[in-house]
């Protein structure tokens, strides 16, 4: 999307994506030493019921295989360092963001899935960043793309829902497309919660800057 490339006045200004690029990374580590699905971290119904309330969190947080890992790193990235790099959604940001979105995608897995036993994986928070993202654009841009964007979003989950198949061929384990539709509500929620903005460079790196182009 072009709306998403750096403009000639952002040369310089644009801030580095450090939480998108540590979180992406820490994913990757911890399909490194737990492996695939670890039994302990899976979102597990019984567990949890039974007081593990760690899996809450842990459960979005491991992946199936390593495609299921490497797609969702990926669409991280691309998520991640455009709302980081452009709206400023930094640390504080993306931790409000994941806590909603996984609780939000707790709530309704427990509440709409009664027969769903295990769940793992961060596809369902990456909704919620991406309607972040698209509710961003187009309050900035008012850019068709965004509309479509969401039309693709909710074929994808009408597809899902019908099929109970993934659209993107990861089908170790059924896709669960109430977590997606549950986080793409908490990336809407979050975006009236928590309005964001473009993001600006620092003082320190607008002098440089400018010092630059008045050598």
């Amino acid at each position: 999307m072009s709306f998403l490339a750096p403009t000639e006045q952002d040369h310089g200004n644009i801030p580095l994506p450090w939480f998108s690029l540590l979180l992406a990374g820490l994913l990757g580590i911890g399909y490194a030493l737990f492996g695939a699905a670890p039994v302990d971290l899976v979102w597990n119904r019984s567990e949890i019921i039974a007081g593990d309330n760690g899996r809450w969190l842990t459960g979005h947080l491991v992946h199936t295989d390593s495609y299921h890992l490497l797609w969702n790193i990926g669409a991280y990235l691309i998520l991640g360092i455009a709302l980081e790099s452009r709206f400023n959604v930094g640390l504080k940001r993306q931790i409000a963001l994941i806590l909603i979105s996984t609780t939000l995608i707790n709530a309704k897995l427990l509440w709409a899935r009664p027969d769903l036993d295990l769940y793992a994986g961060f596809s369902g928070v990456l909704n919620a960043y991406f309607t972040l993202l698209l509710f961003s654009l187009w309050r900035l841009h008012r850019h068709p793309a965004t509309i479509m964007a969401c039309i693709g979003l909710i074929m994808k989950s009408s597809f899902e829902i019908t099929t109970q198949s993934s659209i993107l061929g990861i089908d170790l384990w059924p896709p669960v497309p109430e977590a997606h539709l549950a986080g793409a509500a908490a990336g809407l929620f979050f975006a009236f919660l928590w309005p964001i903005g473009v993001a600006q460079p620092s003082p320190t790196r607008v002098k440089a800057v400018k010092s630059q182009e008045h050598v």
